[in-house]
């Protein structure tokens, strides 16, 4: 997931002309979430993922409220992989 993502910011930051920023805002919504999904010493599954919910929560609101993303692609990033995770209930 987080691979095609990568991707596909990539993708964007090479045609910048089309997309402007937006891969640029992509691929940083990308490295903080793959700061948070790395587990910790001693953390149980069930510990990582109610952590790694609440951190990616705490994200999405942040790039909600984020004026240098009005269009949302930060946000989109984000919910993209909560929705990936909700999966492991």
């Amino acid at each position: 997931m987080l691979s095609q993502q990568k991707t596909r910011a990539q993708e964007k930051e090479s045609a910048a002309w089309y997309w402007g920023n937006t891969g640029q805002i992509e691929a940083a919504a990308i490295g903080r979430c793959q700061a948070i999904l790395v587990a910790r010493d001693g953390e149980s599954f069930r510990g990582f993922l109610s952590r790694v919910r609440r951190e990616l929560s705490a994200l999405s609101e942040f790039y909600r409220g984020y004026a240098g993303d009005p269009d949302g692609y930060g946000l989109g990033t984000v919910r993209e992989i909560q929705r990936w995770l909700d999966a492991w209930n």
